[in-house]
């Protein structure tokens, strides 16, 4: 009988991560003051946080990572839109350089043997209020803000050294310069939303993936008997999810060369491909893989 091997097409690829995850944390007064030199990214933070923290918080920031739930802990679910009223920046990044043993979190600053650097810390910050901001707040508070002329917001400062409560309160007192009488405890949290997000780069991490504008699938159908190409018979590429819906099916032939080559557009980057060939009444398939 005879053998058909393929060309891979790709692959994934996993890691071992680390752990991060946070408690009630206590003052840092006693800390040194640490602000960032840039404006934080969650978009970088977002990079951060899959390679480090989701063992134990989980892919989505649902506390439910493998390590977690192996060891007991309880993480801070980063993805309940309540945790953001309470979280404070500064005590956030002493919390991630420092660590908290008791808690089970490791010191990810300069006693750690694989440190996140300081900009980094604060990417990851950026990234962590990105899972409980709805970004639909945002948007509601933008538009409220633009509404009444805009806002006599405080520098960036501000926003690392309070809570969102913190903000409520001075929405609340007038210091925004925000006519607050008419609005709802949602639309005067959307304002805060809004406010915060002045002071770093929002990317909403639940959105679906943007699709892959144009890619191409190609291989080549060995003979593993004889090394030989296979010159004739005909690939049918499909394109699967993660639950095994199938969502695309296409057809081309072998070249005399034993290749084939499919063009897509705008396709799911989540997408699982599978390559078949047809070849004296057999079947052959490729391994699975991805774009």
């Amino acid at each position: 009988m005879k053998k058909l091997t393929f060309l891979t097409m790709g692959g994934l690829v996993t890691a071992v991560l680390l752990t991060l995850f946070f408690a009630a944390s206590p003052a840092a007064s006693a800390q040194e003051r640490f602000l960032p030199e840039d404006t934080p990214d969650a978009e970088t933070g977002l990079a951060i946080f899959n390679e480090r923290c989701t063992v134990c918080h989980g892919d989505t920031a649902q506390g439910d990572g493998p390590q977690a739930i192996e060891a007991g802990l309880e993480p801070t679910i980063f993805a309940d839109p309540e945790f953001r009223l309470t979280a404070q920046p500064q005590r956030m990044y002493d919390f991630i350089t420092n660590g908290n043993l008791a808690n089970g979190m490791p010191p990810f600053g300069p006693a750690s043997s694989n440190p996140i650097a300081e900009m980094d810390r604060w990417h990851l910050i950026a990234a962590i209020y990105s899972f409980s901001t709805p970004p639909e707040s945002i948007a509601l508070g933008e538009e409220i803000v633009t509404e009444q002329g805009g806002a006599d917001w405080p520098d960036t400062d501000y926003w690392f050294t309070r809570t969102n409560e913190d903000a409520l309160a001075d929405l609340e007192a007038g210091d925004f310069g925000l006519d607050t009488a008419d609005l709802s405890d949602e639309e005067k949290m959307a304002v805060v939303d809004y406010g915060r997000a002045q002071s770093y780069n929002f990317l909403d991490p639940f959105a679906p993936p943007e699709p892959i504008k144009e890619a191409i699938i190609s291989g080549q159908v060995i003979n593993g008997s004889t090394d030989e190409p296979v010159s004739e018979g005909t690939v049918t590429l499909r394109a699967f999810t993660f639950d095994l819906e199938e969502m695309l099916n296409e057809t081309t032939e072998l070249d005399e060369d034993g290749r084939y080559s499919f063009t897509l557009t705008d396709v799911d980057p989540e997408w699982v491909y599978l390559a078949s060939v047809e070849n004296e009444d057999l079947t052959f398939n490729s391994s699975a893989a991805q774009i």
